[in-house]
């Protein structure tokens, strides 16, 4: 016996015609949502994101322009970001270094490139060392004491700084760039005192100017010795013989 199955439709022309036309009159209508809401954020994104912007994701957080952008400062960052920027960008205003460092009367305040020309018309005697040094160096024990010169590698300027601490009969001598962090690790110093036969060197990174130089030494990022040490290699004027030389960190990242 042979079964056979008749199929009922479960509804007629008109309804399936009114059905497709529901269904694609939804159609028009998401499609109509679609497009009015493209409209409307086309609408608002200007006034929402008014301002420069930085995107990370969804969030948009503002950039802001350097304050010595009056003076040719490109750089555009986050607010955090800037106000760090800003204390060690190579167009801020400068003080006398020898003020800061070693408390000198000298009210000496100008932009970067007015530096070595204060330094050479105020301060000659601290302008003598270059790039490459062979210094005998006399020390002192009695009293703390402070130095500083300034060096020029071609438009480069860098600070090298040496302080001794009478009570924790400690010394310490440091090189700083003039300008940005990041353009500062790309230079490092050899710093070697030697006799006829032993030798204390260093190799250490050069650190951004606007780092207080008590900051740099706490962290043990320069030349320390002991008295006892210096001592040990001082010749019977009372003097150290002192190599130092800056270059380019080979190492650094591009």
């Amino acid at each position: 016996m042979q079964l056979q199955f008749k199929f009922r439709p479960i509804c007629n022309k008109s309804s399936m015609e009114w059905g497709s036309a529901a269904h694609l009159n939804v159609k028009i209508r998401r499609s109509s949502l679609r497009l009015r809401s493209k409209k409307q954020l086309i609408q608002i994104a200007p006034r929402a994101l008014e301002g420069t912007t930085r995107s990370y994701g969804r969030i948009d957080l503002r950039v802001q322009s350097c304050k010595y952008k009056y003076r040719g400062c490109k750089v555009k960052l986050e607010e955090e970001e800037i106000k760090a920027h800003e204390k060690e960008c190579r167009y801020r205003w400068f003080k006398c270094e020898g003020r800061k460092f070693a408390a000198w009367n000298c009210s000496f305040k100008g932009y970067r490139e007015d530096v070595m020309n204060h330094f050479r018309r105020i301060h000659p005697e601290r302008t003598y060392m270059k790039v490459q040094n062979i210094i005998d160096m006399s020390m002192t024990f009695g009293r703390d004491s402070y130095d500083i010169e300034l060096i020029q590698k071609r438009k480069q300027l860098f600070w090298f700084k040496h302080r001794l601490l009478s009570k924790e009969k400690i010394a310490y001598w440091l090189c700083q760039y003039v300008g940005p962090q990041d353009e500062a690790l790309t230079y490092c110093y050899d710093f070697v005192i030697s006799d006829e036969v032993r030798k204390f060197a260093v190799t250490e990174l050069c650190y951004t100017d606007a780092l207080d130089a008590d900051e740099i030494y706490e962290s043990g990022k320069c030349v320390v010795m002991t008295f006892d040490q210096i001592k040990s290699f001082m010749t019977g004027a009372r003097n150290i013989h002192v190599y130092f030389r800056i270059k380019k960190n080979v190492k650094a990242r591009r």
